[in-house]
């Protein structure tokens, strides 16, 4: 995991081959920013929008590198293949993991949003957030 302030700045065509793939939860400038780092061959798998939908970057990871963005969607995927993927995936998901997500000191009120939301976009915290209603 990465801090998405290092991928903030104005995307260049190609930079150094850093990365052999990465799952991006930010989209916009960040992903603009990390696919020319991605190593010939290597995937970026795109599944959020945090940091934006526009995507302002060149061909050159595609063509020069075989660089592959792949988009993932769940929410319109079938009951089956959701199933079989929380089979798969849902036993490697230890309450001490969860913790890290969505911990006791990630549960929040109503109340405490518009800190939070304001804390967020200034990227003064990240990751997920239990609302407790």
């Amino acid at each position: 995991v990465l801090d998405r302030a290092q991928f903030e700045g104005e995307p260049r065509p190609l930079g150094r081959e850093t990365y052999g793939g990465c799952i991006d939860s930010c989209g916009g400038k960040v992903l603009a920013n990390i696919l020319p780092q991605i190593k010939y061959g290597g995937v970026v798998a795109a599944c959020g929008l945090a940091a934006g939908m526009p995507l302002s970057t060149t061909v050159a990871p595609f063509i020069l590198r075989g660089v592959i963005l792949s988009g993932v969607e769940s929410a319109l995927q079938p009951l089956e293949r959701r199933l079989s993927a929380y089979g798969k995936f849902g036993p490697l998901l230890t309450t001490a993991k969860l913790d890290l997500v969505s911990g006791e000191e990630r549960t929040v009120g109503l109340a405490q949003l518009p800190d939070l939301g304001e804390q967020m976009i200034k990227g003064n915290i990240r990751g997920r957030y239990v609302v407790d209603l």
